[in-house]
């Protein structure tokens, strides 16, 4: 026996909308574990739910009607769904739904879902195109078979999917990267004696040398000094080399311990895990390279990554550092390998594990990551170690770089927890020639003192390497070397002219996409720049007024105060500094759109006065669900047309809610390519009228386009009439117009105007 959803929950208070839907849902039956703590909820409903709502739904019992209780509500649905539902109407309704469930479910096959293509060849098939990868095929199954339970099984509608693997597109960048990396990796081997050859790189002679020109010079990448020094004891940029690659590859580490391949990467992981998945194996490998970077001792102006990794791993000290074997094209070159490559960077072996166990942090205290986030005695270090580069310019600051220093205000900030208890701290610094996303990787027991001087409003400089986010794609700085706070470095302008201007126009964050001001910030600035008035102009508000009074008498108070400790008299409240309050006005000719079309016609002529129903407001993607008119002549109503119109796709449960027509009220109605002929057949000769003319017009007129109908119709707008007959009327909607003219009174008016007296079936 099935119950109504409010019945059994009478207790539970949902918004209006979602109440409303609700209503018609039917509880098959309800059922709990042995624990009791979880509780399932079969329902029923003629018409689809969103999966956001079930959610939401779901997170309300939970809340409302079992507070401080350890039980989970899950709502099973299950829909009988009208024939107006196909499979394509059915997954154009349903697709952010099915998304949102396979996020919360299966990431992966979240990812192949959502950047699969998807057709429809025959009726109750449908195939995805995703690309040729392992993963693709090894998961695919698992979609479909998701996808036919959800549309076979919930919604009713047969569906037969297959998957279709395709070449993937290729990823320009990912030349680029790969590129970056042979020359990297072959300036390394140089370095160790090494003569890289094309045959190491899968290349021939004339590809390898058109990939390593320019790439033993001094200068290096864009002309800046990355490979220069070496036996002489001048600076090795080495470490840039082996950082960068570790922030850029360091996922291919966390790969090796899950059975990998040592040249996976970390967008790899994202595509293949995921959204959050990914997003977290790669930030836990830029937190990786951002820890190498930090802690790598200096000796004779050179990093040696190597010996820190062989150090923190018990190897010997003399373990050479990295690059003394040319690893072969796509796989990942180890910066700080030691002998034979047998160490990495992060003090794990060549199968990616760790002594202290696979993916887990030194819990003795003997890892880095245990130490302070301040490793300087300088106190205005605030992060990391100290520095005394002078700062770029970020606006100078195109692709990546190398290691750069840059200063700035900090102006937002955010922070995401990811796993071993780790968190990263995103914030936007600028210098105001342009903004840079920085971002720090720290335990959650050290956040707090990371956050002590990086807050929102202070000024820092920052000494870190600068990267292509592979989650984002975005520009920013990791593998944070330092922080330190300095003091403001910004200017602000005066006014020294002589005779002070008044600006007359001004706008504020009030003014909405023209002004990003406060208006107190706007009208201090005058007062400090010794102008003796201002003008707040904001485009048709005033909502900024108050702010403004309300400053004016702080100014005030402070300027008497000023002159009463000076020994002068008190300013003159209306003189020594003044707010001129004004707005932006606009003008409408209300005349402007009564008529269209106008060919010299009179109303004492034939005019049809009409209204459609349609199942939404765009004339190019909905489709008209009912047509009403009446003809008059003479003022006097001398015929009647009235039909609903099939539109061949559900209709929404507002539009429901709005016209009172449903699914099965329109099922045996003709379509529009039958329906629009008779009507224009109808209105012959006439004019059309009609309440929001433009709206039901612009219907008509783009169904005659695809019907292939010649239509220069003139019609009249009722709003427009109502406003000159009714101005001191607050509202002219129809109900309203209708209302106050005694036109079916205390009755809404919602449905089409010829409904009324008509069986709604006929054309007459």
């Amino acid at each position: 026996m099935t119950k109504g959803f409010m019945e059994v929950f009478p207790e539970l208070v949902l918004e209006q909308e979602v109440r409303a839907l609700f209503e018609k849902v039917k509880v098959e039956r309800v059922t709990t574990t042995r624990q009791k703590d979880l509780i399932r909820v079969y329902i029923s409903c003629g018409r689809l739910i969103p999966k956001a709502v079930i959610f939401r739904v779901e997170e309300e019992i939970a809340r409302q009607l079992f507070p401080n209780c350890n039980i989970t509500i899950k709502i099973q649905e299950k829909f009988q769904l009208s024939a107006q539902y196909n499979l394509k109407s059915l997954l154009e309704t349903y697709q952010e739904s099915i998304l949102l469930e396979l996020r919360e479910c299966s990431p992966v096959e979240y990812s192949l879902f959502k950047s699969a293509h998807i057709s429809f060849p025959d009726e109750g098939k449908l195939v995805l195109e995703v690309p040729d990868t392992v993963i693709a095929h090894e998961r695919c199954p698992e979609l479909v078979r998701i996808l036919e339970k959800i549309c076979c099984e919930r919604c009713g509608i047969p569906m037969e999917a297959a998957a279709h693997y395709c070449q993937p597109k290729e990823n320009p960048r990912k030349a680029e990267e790969e590129i970056a990396l042979a020359r990297k990796v072959a300036m390394i081997a140089a370095k160790a004696g090494a003569r890289p050859a094309a045959a190491d790189y899968g290349m021939s002679q004339e590809q390898f040398a058109s990939v390593m020109s320019g790439g033993y010079s001094a200068s290096g990448n864009e002309g800046q000094p990355q490979y220069a020094g070496g036996q002489d004891g001048t600076a090795c940029n080495a470490a840039q080399n082996a950082d960068s690659s570790a922030a850029q590859y360091g996922a291919a580490g966390i790969a090796g311990q899950n059975g990998a391949m040592p040249g996976d990467r970390a967008e790899g992981s994202m595509q293949a895990g995921g959204m959050d998945d990914g997003y977290e194996a790669y930030l836990a490998s830029m937190g990786a390279a951002a820890h190498a970077a930090q802690e790598a001792p200096f000796e004779g102006g050179t990093v040696v990554l190597a010996k820190a990794a062989a150090a923190e791993n018990g190897m010997r000290p003399e373990a050479p550092a990295a690059g003394q074997s040319a690893p072969a094209m796509g796989q990942t070159a180890a910066p700080a390998a030691g002998t034979n490559g047998t160490a990495s960077a992060g003090g794990r072996n060549a199968g990616g594990q760790s002594k202290y166990g696979k993916g887990k942090f030194n819990r003795e205290g003997r890892g880095d990551y245990r130490r302070g986030v301040k490793k300087s005695d300088n106190p205005d270090v605030l992060y990391g170690r100290d520095f005394d580069e002078e700062a770029i310019p970020i606006e100078e600051i195109i692709g990546e770089m190398g290691e750069v220093v840059i200063r700035g205000k900090i102006i937002a900030m955010d922070q995401r927890e990811i796993r071993n208890e780790r968190t990263i701290l995103i914030f936007d610094v600028t210098d105001f020639t342009d903004t840079m996303t920085i971002k720090i990787f720290t335990l959650n027991e050290q956040l707090a003192e990371v956050k002590e001087g990086i807050k929102p409003g202070a000024f820092v400089k920052i000494k870190g390497l600068t990267m292509v986010d592979k989650f984002d794609g975005e520009l920013t700085v990791g593998s944070i070397v330092g922080v330190k706070k300095i003091s403001d470095f910004t200017t602000s302008r005066m006014d020294h002219s002589v005779r002070k201007r008044v600006e007359l126009h001004c706008h504020t964050k009030m003014s909405d996409m023209d002004g990003v001001s406060e208006v107190k910030d706007i009208v201090k600035r005058a007062y400090q720049w010794g102008h003796p008035a201002i003008a707040i102009t904001d485009h048709g508000v005033v909502q900024s007024f108050p702010d403004a009074n309300h400053l004016l008498d702080d100014l005030w108070k402070a300027e008497k105060e000023k002159r009463k400790a000076a020994g002068d008299e008190n300013p003159d409240r209306n003189d020594f500094f003044k707010v001129i309050y004004g707005c932006e006005a606009y003008l409408v000719d209300d005349l402007k759109e009564i008529v269209t079309g106008d060919k010299g016609q009179v109303l004492r002529d034939s005019y049809v006065v009409f209204d459609i129903e349609t199942t939404g407001f765009s004339p190019v993607k909905n489709r008209i669900i009912e047509i009403g008119a009446v003809k008059v002549v003479e003022g006097k109503i001398v015929d009647r047309f009235s039909t609903f119109v099939n539109p061949r796709v559900p209709i929404p449960f507002r539009i429901e809610q709005l016209t009172s027509i449903n699914d099965e009220m329109v099922m045996d109605a003709p379509g529009i390519e039958e329906v629009l002929p008779e009507f224009l057949k109808f209105c012959e000769g006439t004019i059309f009228v009609a309440h929001n003319a433009n709206f039901d017009m612009s219907f008509i007129m783009e169904n005659a386009a695809q019907l292939n109908i010649e239509l220069h119709p003139t019609y009249v707008d009722t709003v427009g009439i109502a406003r000159v007959l009714l101005p001191h009327q607050a509202k002219h909607t129809l109900d309203a117009v209708a209302k106050t003219m005694g036109v079916c009174p205390g009755k809404s008016i919602t449905s089409a105007v010829g409904r009324c007296g008509s069986n709604g079936g006929n054309f007459r």
